[in-house]
């Protein structure tokens, strides 16, 4: 056990020095020394493994990993967890940014599912996942499926963050974005003229 730990220490460390490819040997060394009993810590090792594997240019190992740690949040906490949805936007991620949308789609909409039921509808988390399925939608050239979930999502951050947050100033640009590419000029431009309440400098562009 203490031997894991000071693998799993050093894995952090390596990722702190930006070394993922150094991290994801400690943190695969801290999984192999890890009695199986600990499911919690290794679930957490295992996503640690995959952030580090995945930025070390290894998505195969980082997806093994993803689906490791979701297999055991499954089997400990059951399928409706918010730390279950956290993994299955994890993997999510890691197919979308691979181009595998057909993965990545259900991953997401699940993973929604589960906060919207177990935080609540309008929870700043439901809003995170309501933008990443959304903007897989955009992504994919569906518009129209995409415009509905971002216009929820910027409704809950404006309940949840003063106007000018980063956070709701790039809901209201990706807002407008979409707006646009549907043709809705007049509306887009309402939402982008919003947007412009931070300053420059502190701008976030569009994702």
């Amino acid at each position: 056990m203490a031997a894991a730990l000071a693998k799993s220490v050093a894995g952090d460390l390596m990722m702190a020095q930006l070394d993922p490819k150094a991290a994801s040997r400690q943190f695969a060394d801290a999984v192999e020394l890890l009695p199986d009993a600990h499911e919690e810590l290794l679930a957490e090792i295992f996503n640690k493994h995959g952030t580090a594997a995945y930025q070390a240019g290894d998505p195969l190992a980082a997806i093994g990993s993803f689906e490791q740690s979701l297999d055991l949040l499954q089997r400990r906490l059951g399928k409706n967890h918010p730390d279950v949805a956290a993994a299955l936007n994890n993997l999510a991620l890691l197919y979308y940014s691979r181009g595998d949308y057909g993965r990545a789609e259900p991953l997401y909409q699940r993973s929604l599912k589960i906060d919207e039921q177990t935080l609540g509808d309008d929870h700043p988390g439901v809003a995170t996942d309501l933008n990443n399925l959304a903007l897989l939608y955009k992504k994919q050239g569906n518009l129209e499926a995409a415009e509905p979930l971002l216009k929820r999502a910027l409704d809950i951050k404006e309940m949840h963050f003063d106007p000018g947050h980063p956070s709701l100033v790039t809901g209201l640009r990706n807002y407008a974005s979409v707006l646009k590419g549907l043709g809705r000029e007049e509306e887009a431009e309402v939402f982008e003229k919003r947007a412009t309440t931070l300053p420059p400098a502190r701008r976030p562009a569009a994702e």
